[in-house]
């Protein structure tokens, strides 16, 4: 009798195979899911009353920045009404293009209208281009 016997309940053939023998306890799933929930709640507490604690504690300790404050950015700013200011810009325009005027003094540059302009042009014509020009200068 030297052979050794199984302990008391283990099958002789080995792991029997089939499903599984007890199930998993609903309550205990259950307790665990409730204790999660609330121990990230808590969690989320803690951490949103450290926050305002701190954030409340720095700036009773801290100078406010200058940078910190809302400076509006420099122009150019939307236009409120463009069609009116386009408008005071064409007559700003029109106005220049139908005087005369002086663009430079001391060398003598004047601006004309451009119907003027026209017409002088129309009644000379355009300069000759290139060396055909010099060649009529030095006749």
């Amino acid at each position: 009798m030297s052979e050794r016997q199984p302990p008391p309940g283990t099958p002789v053939d080995g792991p029997s195979r089939g499903h599984e023998q007890s199930d998993l306890r609903p309550r205990a799933i259950g307790i665990f899911l409730l204790v999660l929930a609330l121990t990230i709640v808590g969690v989320l507490l803690v951490s949103m009353w450290i926050y305002d604690y701190s954030a409340g504690r720095l700036a009773r300790t801290q100078p406010s920045a200058p940078l910190t404050k809302p400076i509006p950015p420099p122009g150019p700013h939307l236009q409120v009404a463009p069609t009116k200011e386009m408008g005071q810009l064409r007559r700003a325009e029109d106005a220049i293009l139908a005087r005369y005027g002086w663009i430079d003094r001391p060398t003598g540059v004047v601006r004309i209208p451009i119907d003027r302009a026209i017409q002088l042009l129309a009644e000379r014509g355009l300069p000759a281009s290139g060396t055909g020009a010099k060649r009529a200068k030095s006749r």
